[in-house]
């Protein structure tokens, strides 16, 4: 064990650090607000067959999370419960976060001073409400950890892969806000690399152009 525990660098140890904190809060919070119950219904009509509607019928969006709603049918359809279900994605999400806030922060420092680029996935863990949201059957640590991976892709590969549009494009099937992400970013990957970089919004468009077309449809 000692021989292990020397072996844990000072980005790993703080990354360690980050996510003990995420989880234990995750769990002290532990509670679910009441418009996390508006996805659940979603989910739960959905895995029964009745559509992807609130009241049986009745073709309303109430939702603007359709990603988080699909992960929360997948939850029922495996016949998990679906509060202990979202907590634990939040969970996951929340984690997910917190390496790629790091990794996004070791691509912006010198290499001798990478190893504090964990502070950056301590700093977030030490906010409450971070937790408080992975918590509360909301899409937001989702959203977080799609936002936080698209912009680490496009700095690592400086708007080069197309990963960088499809990040953004599951971005914003989880929120609205993900359309703005993906255009700045393609416009970026425009700029830099010409033609090149038509791909980032082209592979941007081929995942939401679909799912915006069965939404209009629906």
């Amino acid at each position: 064990m000692g021989v292990r525990f020397r072996s844990l660098n000072p980005f790993r140890l703080l990354l360690l650090v980050a996510a003990t904190l995420v989880i234990l809060q995750v769990y002290w919070f532990e509670w679910k607000l009441d418009d996390a119950y508006i996805s659940f219904v979603y989910a739960r009509n959905w895995v029964d067959g009745k559509g992807i509607v609130f009241n049986e019928g009745e073709r309303v969006e109430g939702y603007t999370c359709f990603l988080w709603v699909a992960l929360m049918a997948l939850g029922l359809w495996l016949q998990l419960p679906i509060e202990p279900w979202s907590t634990a994605l939040g969970t996951l999400f929340a984690l997910g976060s917190l390496l790629a806030a790091a990794g996004l922060a070791r691509e912006v420092l010198p290499e001798r001073q990478r190893w504090a680029a964990a502070g950056a996935a301590l700093f977030v863990a030490l906010w409450p409400p971070f937790s408080w949201w992975a918590a509360s059957g909301m899409e937001t640590t989702l959203f977080a950890f799609l936002v936080t991976t698209t912009l680490w892709a496009h700095v690592k590969t400086t708007g080069r892969s197309p990963w960088v549009g499809a990040l953004a494009a599951l971005a914003a099937l989880t929120r609205p806000e993900g359309w703005l992400l993906g255009g700045l970013l393609a416009a970026d990957a425009l700029r830099l690399h010409g033609r090149k970089g038509l791909r980032v919004g082209l592979t941007f468009l081929a995942i939401f152009v679909p799912y915006f077309a069965w939404r209009t449809t629906y």
